[in-house]
């Protein structure tokens, strides 16, 4: 019978994959493909993978001076792709976690924090924009990531029906972020404001470009590399190029205003 040739775990194993982002399933890949090399050397059998050489290999990371939270994360790879497998992860042996807690203490886990942009950075770099299609696009895209406080991602995926315009402000639809992975979802307020205002930069843009449906980002027409397909948006294009375009809005702005570091939002 036909039904005879269906992997069984395929369906398994693609809700372990949705578990993670696909950020953390490549990094986890990248952690994993360092731990193999690292047992070929050692001549030492990787999957299942015995506690106490796990716990080796979160050693030798610290000897080289990795971030401890790199090397976290390279023992939750571990431990994920055994899960997967479906062996018993050894990061989480008391072993294990004891070293972990040893290199926290030895290294430190101290975080240097960006400073946050302040209302007087932003209007010296507001003012440095001009008037034409590229200054109505990074306008909306500084003001409204700014008065919603957006990360990058969330801006990117933002499509004109999740944004709610109304006459004191707008509603800001938040489907799914880097701490809500499983699309809870969230809804902002942003008022239209008397100085910034981030509802009229956003009409104007999208009364300039002529968006009335989908992503709410420029479309560049500008040859790019292929990237993985992404829907159009307000503030998002395909190949991912709306991504691009904010992370580089942001970049001018900062270097217009002569900052660094608060744009790593």
């Amino acid at each position: 019978m036909a039904t005879d040739l269906v992997d069984p775990m395929e369906s398994v194993r693609a809700y372990l994959e949705a578990e993670k982002s696909e950020g953390t399933r490549l990094a986890y890949a990248s952690d994993w493909r360092q731990f193999e090399v690292w047992c070929d050397g050692a001549a030492e059998v990787m999957l299942p993978a015995d506690p106490l050489l796990v716990a080796r290999y979160l050693a030798h990371l610290a000897d080289r001076k990795l971030r401890p939270s790199s090397i976290v994360r390279a023992s939750a790879a571990i431990g994920w792709m055994h899960k997967s497998k479906g062996y018993a992860p050894p990061s989480e042996h008391e072993g294990v976690k004891s070293v972990l807690r040893g290199i926290r203490r030895e290294l430190g886990t101290a975080v240097t924090r960006k400073a946050p942009v302040t209302f007087e950075v932003l209007e010296r770099a507001l003012a440095q924009l001009g008037n034409g299609l590229a200054g109505f696009r990074d306008r909306a895209i500084l003001l409204v990531s700014f008065a919603a406080a957006l990360r990058r991602s969330e801006l990117v995926a933002l499509t004109v029906s999740d944004v709610d315009i109304r006459k004191r402000g707008m509603v800001v639809c938040i489907r799914r972020s880097k701490t809500d992975q499983e699309g809870e979802g969230a809804a902002i307020s942003v008022a239209r404001g008397n100085k910034l205002k981030p509802v009229d930069a956003l009409e104007a843009w999208l009364a300039a470009s002529r968006i009335k449906e989908g992503p709410d980002l420029p479309r560049d027409r500008s040859p790019r590399p292929d990237r993985s397909q992404c829907a159009d948006g307000p503030f998002s294009r395909p190949h991912r190029q709306a991504d691009d375009q904010a992370w580089r809005a942001r970049r001018v702005a900062v270097q217009c205003a002569q900052l660094e570091g608060w744009f790593y939002h």
